[in-house]
């Protein structure tokens, strides 16, 4: 292979690396985005089954109605804190927060935090949160994480992404995995970020993110440019 090829080539890598580095809160915006997008398009059926299945559960959902349709409008603030109106997330918890409902705001009330820039009480709310044995246990623990890694605390970002990818959504599931990979990757954890890409390809040849694993893999180090 020709010097001028290989340096190409490598300078290729390099500005992904570039790009990535810059980007890692973006990065986790989009992770949100892609969550949002799959809250908006099942959130009400699934959040209603799953959560909102008694009568005495009523009040609480209605409360929620309002703060639901700001959040599906991108508007974060209102969705949070309502609009002086009619009730946010934030309250919808303090008045309801032992109720079904009550918990399936906590999770939006985090998405809202992480879009406001506040990851800290993102992740008070999804510590609270119980999405379990519901469709929102993978979601929930990419949110989570990336709360943590919003928060500067990578190693826990590192262990929630693995634990949402554990879920095999196919529609976050390669993202969760590029995640992982980038930060195992910057956290020196260099054999785990080349797993995780070797994963993508393997389990997910469609997903957006194996156009890229090669790329990251030689990033990585863990193929040549023959």
């Amino acid at each position: 292979m020709s010097t001028i090829k290989k340096n190409t080539e490598v300078s290729e890598v390099e500005e992904i690396r570039k790009k990535t580095s810059r980007s890692i809160v973006q990065n986790q915006k989009l992770i949100t985005g892609i969550i949002i997008a799959v809250v908006v398009l099942i959130g009400g059926y699934f959040g209603y089954q799953a959560f909102i299945q008694k009568p005495n559960e009523e009040k609480a959902s209605n409360a929620m109605f309002t703060a639901e349709q700001y959040f599906g409008m991108d508007s974060f603030s209102l969705a949070l804190n309502g609009d002086g109106q009619k009730d946010g997330f934030a309250n919808v918890i303090s008045k309801y927060g032992s109720t079904k409902a009550g918990n399936l705001a906590r999770y939006y009330a985090a998405a809202c935090y992480l879009h406001l820039g506040q990851p800290q009480e993102a992740v008070k709310h999804l510590e609270k949160f119980n999405a379990k044995g519901t469709d929102f246990e993978a979601l929930s623990a990419g949110l989570l994480a990336a709360a943590y890694d919003e928060s500067g605390n990578k190693e826990k970002a590192l262990d929630q992404y693995t634990k949402a990818v554990k879920f095999k959504n196919a529609m976050t599931a390669p993202f969760y995995l590029r995640c992982a990979s980038i930060i195992a990757y910057d956290l020196g954890k260099t054999q785990d970020a080349v797993t995780f890409e070797q994963q993508i390809k393997k389990e997910y040849p469609n997903s957006p993110q194996s156009r890229d694993t090669d790329k990251y893999l030689a990033l990585y180090g863990h193929i040549s440019f023959d």
